[in-house]
């Protein structure tokens, strides 16, 4: 897939969530027509009142979304979509959902042929003229720019009919993933998917050299897969989905791709042959170094010599070969103190290579974790991505030189894998969050064989590898209407491995500053001395004596003390407007305690009332209550997700101020001779 259509996609997902369908599938060889050129006719029963009844409509109802990809007839690079939309609209708020269309696009794209209607329930027809179709700028990123057509219908009443359809031109080697869902029901929903004709020059007697598959996906679990499909014997591949419900009411769209219904196209190469793309050319590239520690190795059958036992599944044995490898070998490029000086190695070719040296790269423990999986019966390949911190939107992929990490993806059955066996430290099942959720090319180590995994995959979002934080800080009221104390804070990394693996190699106030960062909140006064620091593979534990300014307010004879002041956890979301996702980086749960001493001259007399809820992927908990010397705070703030849309901005932003709102209602203090 191309960067842009990547782009295209990700500005796509505004008005879709994930919710389930019924799917039914079947793949043809006749042709029933590639393009949509004309409006379909109207059946009376999309009239009927009784259906809106059965499927609970109140504001509009989707009755028909179709997708129509064909690129057989064309060059390897470019491919046709035409989309076509119905929807009837039954209430004002129907009507500015949908009374305005906006079909977003990328530099490399066209859009054509739009034509759109309003049609009125006496059959009346009201067309938008094509000189109301204007073109905007909905986004742009540096040069870059994301454009759209738009245009509003007209004369649009509750109960009328909307429709439109369009076809985009774009470069892209495969399709796009197409979304299927919307905020109102769906009545029926398709795709036509025409597949590419096998490349000049290619051997046509090899059986599945060029096909293709698609998968339909709802809440992150495919719900269905086609069959492979042999490109010399050419068929179209129909998809209908029926009874679509809307997506839930809530204001997040955590890792959209995945949490949507929506079809996956994708070709694949099982094979390397002439006429072949580039990136199967850099996927076959890719794999020839893996091929080279799949061959028969003495070395590595001795050193597997005593296999995983007990109840064997591949996430066991994942486990076992990388603490096997963990335990003989070392990773260079992790090493401190003088190891870290020493002078480079060129990558190991082969397993024994490696094995005997004791020590080699990322790429080579990557290589030498797909040769122990494959000798142990799963399927196993390394994967390539051009990691989050470069961007989470990728411009556009013109070079393997753009990938910045790799890894190994495993699977037995319908189970897969990933992991990252070039990190010493962290669950061995757990990969770095930079990984999460990135576009991933998939090397060809199969070549021989039938290569059962495709080219292009995602990297799925972890699903419970929150990175916790437990904080601790015990505060006492200072001269000079201050506060002063300790903190602890204990941090669990599961995610954010290459921080637990970069923080050992900083000296010592690097070190610190990294660790503040994590803990006290940069808008606030903070000032800490006395450091320490411990860190246990994932584990770290901060400390140090604190002061902290402007939390403490005199008003007359009492004092109010600020909480929003004393608090450790630091999500911050400034942007108002977001033209981009949002990137969190991984799933956080933050857990804070702060006890505060009261003064022996003082008392609490007010204190602020306790909160509960949960906001889309935001948990919230506060509980403040007074002990026998003071005040004892407890908060909970837990965010689920990592990803989301660019329409989750203002919502998050949103909850985030009611936290922070919640924060600032102070507990107040008075002197005991106060009665």
């Amino acid at each position: 897939m191309s960067g842009s259509s990547r782009r295209a996609r990700v500005f796509l997902l505004g008005f879709f969530v994930a919710a389930l369908a019924v799917v039914l599938a079947s793949c043809t060889q006749s042709k029933l027509g590639t393009r949509y050129d004309a409006y379909r006719a109207i059946d009376q029963n999309e009239w009927n009142e009784s259906m809106l009844e059965s499927f609970g409509a109140r504001d509009a109802l989707v009755l028909y979304e179709g997708y129509i990809i064909d690129d057989q007839d064309l060059d390897e690079e470019t491919m046709v979509i035409d989309h076509y939309v119905r929807i009837r609209v039954l209430s004002e708020q129907g009507i500015e959902d949908y009374g305005e269309a906006e079909i977003p696009y990328a530099e490399d794209e066209k859009i054509i042929g739009v034509h759109a209607r309003t049609v009125h329930r006496d059959g009346t027809v009201v067309e938008v003229p094509s000189t109301e179709i204007y073109e905007k700028t909905i986004a742009s990123l540096g040069k870059q720019a994301m454009k759209a057509k738009t245009f509003a219908f007209k004369a649009v009443s509750p109960g009328d009919i909307l429709e439109y359809y369009y076809t985009r031109e774009m470069r892209a080697f495969t399709p796009p993933p197409l979304l299927l869902q919307h905020r109102h029901p769906t009545v029926e929903a398709s795709v036509k998917w025409f597949f590419k004709k096998m490349p000049p020059g290619a051997n046509v007697g090899q059986e599945y050299y060029f096909g293709a598959k698609y998968v339909i996906t709802n809440r992150g679990r495919a719900e269905m897969e086609s069959a492979e499909t042999p490109a010399h014997d050419p068929r179209e591949c129909q998809i209908h989905l029926r009874n679509i419900p809307p997506f839930p009411e809530e204001p997040f769209v955590p890792a959209p791709e995945v949490y949507m219904t929506t079809f996956f196209p994708e070709y694949f190469f099982p094979y390397r042959k002439a006429g072949a793309s580039y990136w199967n050319q850099v996927s076959d590239g890719l794999g020839e170094f893996t091929r080279e520690y799949v061959k028969k190795s003495p070395s590595l059958d001795e050193w597997m010599r005593e296999e995983p036992s007990g109840d064997r599944n591949l996430d066991s044995d994942i486990e076992w070969c990388v603490q096997r490898m963990r335990s003989s070998l070392r990773v260079r490029g992790f090493e401190s103190g003088d190891e870290a000086t020493s002078d480079p190695l060129p990558p190991a070719r082969t397993a024994d290579e490696l094995l005997a040296r004791g020590t080699g790269y990322t790429l080579d423990m990557d290589n030498l974790l797909v040769a122990m999986l494959r000798r142990l019966g799963h399927d196993a390949t390394t994967f390539w991505v051009r990691d989050r911190s470069e961007g989470i939107l990728l411009e556009k992929w013109e070079s393997w030189r753009q990938f910045t990490m790799s890894g190994v993806v495993a699977k037995s059955g319908r189970e897969m894998r990933w992991v990252a066996p070039g990190f010493p430290l962290g669950d061995a099942l757990c990969l770095p969050w930079e990984m999460t959720g990135c576009r991933a090319l998939l090397a060809n180590t199969y070549y021989e064989e039938k290569n059962p995994f495709s080219m292009w995959a995602d990297v799925p979002l972890p699903d419970s590898k929150s990175n916790r934080i437990d904080t601790e800080v015990i505060l006492f009221l200072e001269a000079g209407e201050g506060l002063k104390g300790a903190l602890r804070a204990s941090l669990d990394c599961k995610s954010d491995v290459g921080f637990i693996h970069t923080l050992p190699k900083l000296d010592a106030e690097d070190r610190f500053a990294a660790l503040r960062e994590r803990v006290l909140p940069a808008d606030l006064a903070w000032t800490a001395s006395n450091e320490q620091y411990e860190q246990v593979n994932t584990q770290i534990v901060y400390a140090c004596s604190l002061a902290l300014s402007g939390a403490v307010e005199q008003a007359g004879d009492r004092l109010l003390v600020d909480l929003s002041k004393v608090r450790t956890d630091n999500f911050v979301f400034p942007d108002r407007k977001r033209a981009l996702p949002i990137d969190v980086g991984f799933p956080i749960e933050h857990h804070s305690e702060v006890r505060f001493i009261c003064p022996g001259d003082l008392r609490i007399e007010e204190i602020p009332a306790g909160a509960h809820w949960k906001r889309g992927s935001v948990r919230f908990d506060w509980v403040c209550q007074k002990t026998e010397d003071g005040l004892r705070i407890q908060r909970d703030v837990v965010l689920s997700d990592a990803l989301f849309g660019k329409e989750a901005a203002e919502p998050l932003r949103t909850v985030f101020q009611e936290i922070y709102a919640k924060y600032r209602e102070p507990f107040v203090l008075v002197s005991r001779s106060r009665s």
